[in-house]
């Protein structure tokens, strides 16, 4: 071979190799977890905690959820306490999935910064244990760099335990409890999509109780009003109007 060749065809193996080794690593970081079938996870956890400027402006959005492999889940926040419950096979089976999807245990563990103790967004600790094996991600709602990924894993996790929560929240809010009222405002507001009917509804029956939170209603309830044609704003009125709290069973046994 000629001499001048033999540096550039060492170079170009050099390349070929250190390309095969990128993607056979590639390949192992985005497989830590594929087949949904396979991924038995000891406990997932989700925690939502609200900073300085976040507590003021929604005091009521602080929860945690925790759901472990037996099914079983406790949800706690800070209008309720704790609850606990279980879950059925089909919502496991969409929790495994997520899991494999995210591709959990290949993101960043920490996805935070300074800035957000200072912003009204509420910091993410999520955490997955899967066989022993403990991978926690920190971040806050506001983070550029939050990836799509954890964004879908987090609410699969949340909408896991929807149901049971609804059924929870909505009895409190019939029964009059405006802090849960204002929850509800907030979580139609705020999801996707809004869906703004429900939100100024809660809104105005939450503005109207006696709690530290009536002020943030009362917002959630104007910003609300600005997206809704008067017809709607008539209709929803007459609902707020002919609204009648249900009695509690304590109320009920008096």
């Amino acid at each position: 071979m000629n001499e001048n060749k033999k540096p550039i065809a060492a170079l170009t193996i050099a390349v070929f190799m250190l390309a095969l080794v990128g993607l056979v690593f590639i390949k192992l970081r985005t497989n830590d977890i594929v087949d949904p079938s396979n991924v038995v996870f000891d406990e997932i956890s989700v925690k939502r905690v609200c900073g300085m400027a976040c507590r003021t402006m929604f005091p009521y959005t602080n929860w945690k959820i925790s759901i472990k492999l037996n099914a079983t889940f406790d949800y706690e926040d800070n209008s309720f306490g704790k609850i606990s419950g279980s879950l059925p096979p089909d919502a496991m089976s969409k929790l495994k999935l997520a899991v494999s999807e995210s591709n959990y245990l290949t993101l960043e563990e920490n996805m935070f910064q300074f800035g957000a103790y200072f912003t009204d967004m509420a910091i993410i600790d999520t955490s997955v244990t899967l066989q022993g094996k403990v991978k926690s991600i920190h971040h806050y709602l506001g983070e550029s760099i939050w990836p799509k990924e954890l964004d879908v894993f987090e609410k699969a996790v949340q909408a896991a335990i929807t149901p049971n929560i609804d059924a929870m929240y909505f009895t409190a809010a019939n029964q009059g409890n405006s802090k849960i009222q204002q929850a509800l405002a907030e979580n139609y507001y705020n999801s996707h999509p809004s869906n703004y009917n429900e939100a100024y509804f809660w809104a105005i029956l939450a503005s109207r109780g006696d709690d530290n939170g009536k002020s943030y209603a009362s917002k959630i309830r104007d910003k609300t009003e600005k997206l809704l044609t008067p017809e709607q704003i008539a209709e929803i009125k007459k609902r707020v109007d002919e609204w009648k709290p249900t009695p509690s069973t304590q109320e009920e046994k008096k």
